[in-house]
Order: C-alpha cells, then sequence, then structure tokens
C-alpha cells in the first residue's frame, strides 16, 4: 500500500478523509487507517452534506423543494444516513486497530468549501474520487 513509503518523523500528525458511501472513498479510509497506524496520527472522518440540494433532489414530482414538516424530516432522514457513513468508516478504523479517531460532518453547500476551510488543521488530506460532476455528485 502506497503508506509503506513513510519514515518516522514525518509530520502527518493530523489526517483527515473526507468520505461518502462509495467504493472509492471505503478504499480512501483503508488507505488513511494505514497511514495513521504506522505514523501515530489522528484521523478525522468527515462528510459533507447539502440538505438544500437533498431537499430539491429528493422532491421532483412536487415540482420544487421539500418544505415545512416533510422539509425536516428528510433533513432528519438524510443527518441519520449521513451519521451511518460516518460510523460506517469509524468502526472500520477501531476494527483495525486504530483508537486515535474523530468524526465530523458539516452542512455546507459545496464539499469543495468545506475541505477548503478544514484544510489548514490537518497536515494530510487522504480521499477518493468518483468522477461526478455538479448535479450528480450531491454529496462527498
Amino acid at each position: 500500500m502506497a503508506h509503506g513509503m513513510f519514515v518516522e518523523g514525518n509530520s502527518f500528525k493530523n489526517v483527515l478523509c473526507p468520505i461518502d458511501d462509495s467504493p472509492q472513498s471505503m478504499f480512501a479510509i483503508k488507505h488513511a487507517v494505514g497511514i495513521c497506524k504506522q505514523l501515530k496520527s489522528k484521523l478525522t472522518i468527515f462528510h459533507a452534506y447539502n440538505y438544500v440540494a437533498v431537499t430539491y433532489a429528493g422532491a421532483p414530482m412536487y415540482g420544487g423543494a421539500y418544505s415545512g414538516e416533510m422539509a425536516e424530516q428528510v433533513r432528519f432522514a438524510y443527518e441519520k444516513y449521513v451519521k451511518q457513513i460516518l460510523a460506517k468508516g469509524l468502526q472500520y478504523a477501531k476494527d483495525h486497530g486504530l483508537e486515535n479517531v474523530d468524526v465530523t460532518m458539516e452542512e455546507s453547500m459545496s464539499a469543495e468549501d468545506a475541505l477548503v476551510r478544514l484544510a489548514p488543521d490537518f497536515d494530510l488530506i487522504v480521499m477518493g474520487t468518483h468522477g461526478h460532476k455538479g448535479a450528480t455528485r450531491l454529496f462527498l
């Protein structure tokens, strides 16, 4: 694996791994866990989501976004889904012996903007890509 090239004394103490529920992000979490174990680094598993895009994408038959109580139900269901994604990543890390792990999620109009805001707090970002662009990619 790629993380075998790192040597002791490097400065990757805080590692960020943005994930979604794709095979590519699960591949990235495997590499991030390996890197963090070897370097004794802290891993933060992250997911950014765009609630506004979800409410519009989920309501085409109604001619627009959900509103009121339905919007709150959609928000609750989507946040539950995001927490399941993060729990999956956390469980993988714990199952593979990594103890210094944190999870975080952020509602953001752009996953890229969320990463830019977080990046200064991390020494390394390990992430997969699925090649989606624009409206086909609602979350990271």
